[in-house]
């Protein structure tokens, strides 16, 4: 077994909120609570490396996965000179996944009657859009940043990953439409889907994973 995963955490309550809409089952909802509870506890405490509001990974043993996100590949994040970023690293989606991981359980607690809760968490969510609009946002590139890597610098990367704030209302509606056009010229969308890397990136190569 292998835990080097920083997403599947917030995921798992975003997966709980969705189950929910799609369902209304909330009486499962209030079994599974305390779980969703200790996630938004490890988002909170363990996937904060550095207490600065944002999820990052670290590798602990130098047999584990250098890069901890969807892109797992050793030289997955990097920044715009091709230098591989060091960590601990902020992934701008994972920081969608939180936001949206605070939302959806800010509906589910105030379904379940903990309206100082839900309070709370939206609070959390607003806070955490705020900083990641300042931190990540690339004006020049109209896209957000790849990552922030461990001394906070952005990887100024143009990447699909950015394309993965977009589902989980993070990004404001304007970066959002820019963000989405830039997916979707000629060096992000092949024609088969969008590319991982743009073909103007230092790092892109066709070949690569």
């Amino acid at each position: 077994r292998y835990y080097g995963t920083v997403d599947a955490t917030p995921l798992f309550v975003l997966l709980a909120g969705a189950y929910h809409e799609r369902t209304g089952d909330l009486a499962f909802i209030q079994s599974i609570w305390p779980h969703i509870e200790r996630a938004l506890q490890w988002v909170d405490e363990s996937g904060d490396l550095d207490g600065d509001g944002f999820v990052e990974y670290a590798r602990k043993s130098s047999q584990g996965l250098a890069s901890q996100g969807w892109k797992d590949s050793f030289d997955a994040i990097s920044h715009a000179d091709g230098r591989l970023a060091e960590g601990p690293i902020a992934l701008c989606e994972v920081q969608g996944y939180v936001y949206g991981a605070r939302v959806r359980a800010a509906d589910l607690a105030r379904l379940l009657g903990y309206e100082e809760r839900a309070e709370e968490l939206l609070r959390q969510a607003l806070d955490l859009q705020e900083r990641f609009e300042r931190a990540f946002w690339c004006e020049d590139l109209s896209t957000y940043a790849l990552a922030l890597d461990g001394e906070k610098r952005r990887c100024a990367v143009i990447s699909s990953n950015a394309g993965q704030v977009l589902f989980t209302g993070i990004a404001s509606p304007e970066r959002a439409r820019r963000v989405a056009a830039s997916l979707m010229s000629a060096t992000s969308f092949s024609g088969w889907g969008i590319r991982t890397l743009d073909a103007s990136e230092r790092r892109y190569n066709p070949m690569s994973y």
